[in-house]
């Protein structure tokens, strides 16, 4: 038998393709990387002839075409004669063409209406972070935007709070608001975009920020050390109802204020840190009253409770002024950690409370070059703990009035 011949040796792999033009044709040869591609038959290549240009349909067949499309173009020569046979009538639109059209539209959607810059991003995200619930991902903060202010509301997943951060037109170096626009904002993403350099680079990095209402758009541009990136936010359509600002507000303002006090919010910090470091703590009893203790916080745990006095004469207190005998009210205690969040930024914090219970925690926060800005809560108290409190009230006057009978 004679020698079998030696099989035809492996070819090392390749993954490159390679195409060329013979006749007219486009001819593409596949590389399989296994044998060499010489071995395979010409059947592995494969031949394409070029598309032959369709031709666009004339007369009835294009009219008939464009009809279905929802489009109908006219010739210039039609035009005229259009003109022509109704000179009266001047419909500008008819005069452009569907391109000069959309050039239009285009310009309109790109309309700014407003928009500002910040040499120093750490400002406006201080004061979105004492808005923010912390690591909730589905916060949804109302903007609204004035010749005169930028101002963000978050409203608590009840309705029982409500923060509010405003930023006047003076804190930024350029701000430019052709008409008022509210929209709604996720909070979350937007504090994401502002930090995309590192928290630490916060006050290294420039802001701008536009707003563009035709395409429901919040563009953010940051600059840090020449490098450059750009975000875009999806905003959010809101009614008047849902976008009304001053719900609670309105309620603080139809009863009458029973005490109001401004503290130093570094004392104040490590006075709540001690509740809230309280195990099994659902709630806080705040205590307004003439005598000592002038203010008292409360909390009730699963293994104790605690109670932090403020008499009138310490030094957390800038001031205190109180027309009640003793009021008290009940918060819950997520409520009140809202309120408290812009502790570790503020100078001051400002109590007021009203007849109803409706808390008001405002703060005052520095800010760069010396100018001040402000976070605003207003808290509803716990119901369920106030009618509770109003049934012992009542029957220790019933208790009081029982004794008195007995003694006549």
């Amino acid at each position: 038998m004679g020698e079998m011949e030696a099989p035809a040796p492996l070819a090392k792999k390749t993954t490159t393709s390679m195409s060329r033009r013979l006749c007219g044709y486009s001819v593409q040869q596949l590389s399989f990387g296994i044998r060499d591609t010489r071995a395979f038959p010409p059947s592995s290549l494969r031949i394409r002839e070029p598309k032959k240009k369709k031709k666009r349909g004339t007369g009835t067949h294009r009219r008939r075409l464009q009809a279905q499309q929802g489009l109908l173009l006219y010739t210039p020569a039609e035009i005229m004669s259009q003109e022509s046979s109704a000179p009266g009538v001047d419909d500008p639109a008819r005069h452009h063409g569907p391109g000069q059209r959309g050039e239009e539209e285009d310009e309109e959607s790109d309309e700014v209406i407003f928009s500002c810059r910040l040499d120093n991003a750490k400002s406006i995200t201080t004061i979105l972070s004492c808005l923010s619930h912390g690591t909730r991902k589905d916060q949804q903060a109302q903007c609204e935007v004035t010749k005169e202010s930028m101002t963000l509301v978050v409203s608590g997943r009840a309705k029982y709070t409500q923060a509010q951060g405003s930023l006047d037109s003076s804190l930024f170096q350029e701000y430019d608001c052709v008409e008022g626009a509210k929209f709604g904002i996720n909070l979350t993403t937007l504090l994401e975009c502002l930090q995309i350099f590192g928290p630490g680079s916060l006050a290294q990095t420039s802001v701008s920020m536009a707003y563009q209402e035709a395409r429901a758009t919040f563009r953010l541009t940051l600059e840090e050390g020449g490098v450059f990136t750009s975000c875009e936010i999806r905003t959010i359509h809101q009614d008047e109802e849902a976008m009304e600002f001053s719900t609670l507000a309105k309620a603080f303002g139809r009863s009458k204020e029973v005490c109001r006090c401004i503290l130093k919010s570094e004392i104040l910090k490590e006075a709540f840190q001690e509740l809230a470091d309280l195990n099994g703590a659902t709630s806080v009893s705040v205590t307004f009253g003439q005598e000592a203790p002038h203010l008292q916080l409360s909390a009730k745990g699963s293994n104790g409770s605690s109670e932090i006095d403020f008499p009138k004469s310490s030094e957390a207190f800038v001031c205190f002024e109180c027309t009640a005998r003793r009021v008290s009210w009940t918060y819950l205690m997520t409520g009140m950690e809202t309120g408290m969040r812009a502790l570790g930024h503020a100078n001051e914090t400002y109590f007021r409370v009203n007849e109803e219970g409706i808390l008001c925690i405002q703060h005052q926060i520095p800010m760069s070059m010396g100018q001040t800005s402000f976070v605003d809560v207003l808290l509803c108290p716990d119901i369920q703990e106030m009618d509770m409190d109003e049934e012992q009230e009542e029957e220790e006057e019933e208790d009081q009035d029982g004794r008195h009978t007995m003694e006549e």
